[in-house]
């Protein structure tokens, strides 16, 4: 009756929400893996900017400009790092929310 159809439905629900957080994960995963290729070359073209720096013997105006760059190299760097712990944690507080659901929903299932 009425009531399987329910059940139906919600397992219907509950198995789009695991795929949605499944989906979530693996793009989370694949956003981590982006920014450790992204901070190595970032890391990689600071360093070589700096040893230019040195090598150059640029004019003060110029070397402090170059300075600059690294500076806002690194500083976009640790944004970066950042927003995406922030993300785990929104990721991690909305995994936690969906598990507290999904207890109630078999707890009221059971009922």
């Amino acid at each position: 009756g009425p009531h399987l159809e329910l059940l139906a439905r919600l397992g219907e629900m509950t198995r789009a929400l695991e795929d949605s957080v499944r989906q979530t994960d693996a793009q989370l995963e694949s956003l981590k893996v982006e920014m450790a290729e992204t901070a190595t070359v970032r890391e990689r073209a600071v360093v070589e900017l700096e040893e230019l720096i040195d090598q150059a013997g640029l004019e003060q105006t110029r070397k402090e400009e170059a300075e600059d760059r690294v500076m806002e190299l690194r500083e976009g760097a640790a944004r970066m790092a950042l927003e995406l712990e922030e993300l785990e944690g929104a990721v991690q507080k909305a995994r936690e929310a969906y598990d507290a659901a999904a207890v109630r929903l078999v707890t009221a299932h059971q009922e």
